[in-house]
Parts: structure tokens; C-alpha cells; sequence
């Protein structure tokens, strides 16, 4: 499957996208806004449900949004908005105790709405790379690719995080604009029939 130059571009995207993004949201985001910047338990939950609750106002707008538009450069969009939450993270740490918690909010704003333009662009764009004899295999890879950024992101980042702690969040930033820059670079082996979501406008 990855002799195919559009998924191994693809599974490369998702395993910098996951390991730098989504994974250490999951994971080291509610340990830093505890132990560094002095959020409670109460705020980080309340942070997780804003996430969530975002994401089921804002998905359809956002796939709605993207209709038309290339599919790799969604990819690079959600990459820098993930940068912009982790430098967001930077600065809650400086900030005082109240502006912290708003802009920690600000932070899981941007998360999701990069969450919901890789939710309308990654499975779709995999699905269309596949024919219909090897999709399930083109989707085993993505989701393999998924599981490798879920299993090096917290484990290289907590090791981070012990060593060099807020660094952690720069590293993470910079290492989601390579993301970006991968899937901009890349997207010329993307077959053009595969490039744009598909509109019905």
C-alpha cells in the first residue's frame, strides 16, 4: 500500500498531524494546564467539553466550508491551527490566573476547528486514493498511521515535558508546520481527480 506515493504522503501527514496534535491534547494538554499553568481540575473538563461541544456545532459548517477546495491544503490549515493552540498554550503559562482559563479557551477553539477541517478532509481523501478492491486496506494504513502518532506522541512528548517542560509546546508547534509543510509539498503526487472535496455547488 504505501508503493502508492498519495498514501504514503497522506499516512505521513496523519502520523506528524497525531502525534503533535490530537495526542497530546488527549494527553499532556490537561497535565501542563494543571501542574504549569495552575488551571483545576473543574476548568480542564469543562475545557474537554467546550471541545467537544464545538466540534458537533462547527463539523458541518466546516465540511459545508470546504467543498471545492484542495484537500492537502486543509491538511496544512489544520496542521497550523494546532501550531497556533500549542503557542496559545505557551502564553497561558505567562499569563495571570484569569486570563489563563480564556486563553486556554481561545486555545480549544482553534483545536477544534482544526479538528473539524482534518475530520472533513483525511478519511474522504483516503477513500478516493483507494479503489474499491483495496479501500479497506487503504483505510487499515490510515488507521495504522493513527495509531503510530497516537503511540510516539505521548511518549516522546512526555519525555519532553519532564526534560524541558514548556518546550515541549514549541517543539510540538514546530513539528505541526513541518506537518504543513509536507502536505503543501506533497500534494503533487495526489491524483488531481483526489485533490478538492467534492462540491455539489
Amino acid at each position: 500500500m504505501l508503493a502508492d506515493p498519495a498514501l504514503a504522503a497522506v499516512a505521513l501527514v496523519t502520523v506528524l498531524l497525531v502525534a503533535a496534535g490530537v495526542s497530546l491534547f488527549a494527553s499532556l494538554f490537561p497535565v501542563y494546564a494543571h501542574n504549569d499553568v495552575g488551571v483545576g481540575e473543574r476548568t480542564i473538563g469543562v475545557l474537554f467539553l467546550l471541545n467537544s461541544l464545538l466540534i458537533i456545532v462547527l463539523q458541518l459548517p466546516v465540511a459545508r466550508a470546504h467543498e471545492g477546495h484542495r484537500r492537502m491544503r486543509g491538511l496544512a490549515l489544520t496542521a497550523t491551527a494546532f501550531a497556533a493552540t500549542w503557542l496559545l498554550t505557551l502564553v497561558a503559562a505567562g499569563a495571570g490566573a484569569g486570563s489563563a482559563t480564556a486563553v486556554l479557551v481561545l486555545a480549544v477553539l482553534v483545536f477544534a476547528v482544526g479538528e473539524c477541517i482534518y475530520d472533513a478532509v483525511q478519511g474522504p481523501l483516503v477513500a478516493d486514493l483507494s479503489g474499491p478492491r483495496s479501500r479497506g486496506r487503504y483505510m487499515a494504513v490510515s488507521g495504522f498511521a493513527w495509531q503510530l502518532g497516537f503511540i510516539a506522541g505521548p511518549g516522546l512528548g512526555g519525555l519532553l515535558l519532564t526534560a524541558a517542560g514548556g518546550w515541549l509546546w514549541a517543539a510540538a508547534a514546530a513539528t505541526c508546520l513541518v506537518a504543513a509543510g509536507a502536505a503543501l509539498g506533497l500534494e503533487r503526487v495526489v491524483p488531481t481527480s483526489a485533490r478538492r472535496t467534492p462540491s455539489v455547488r
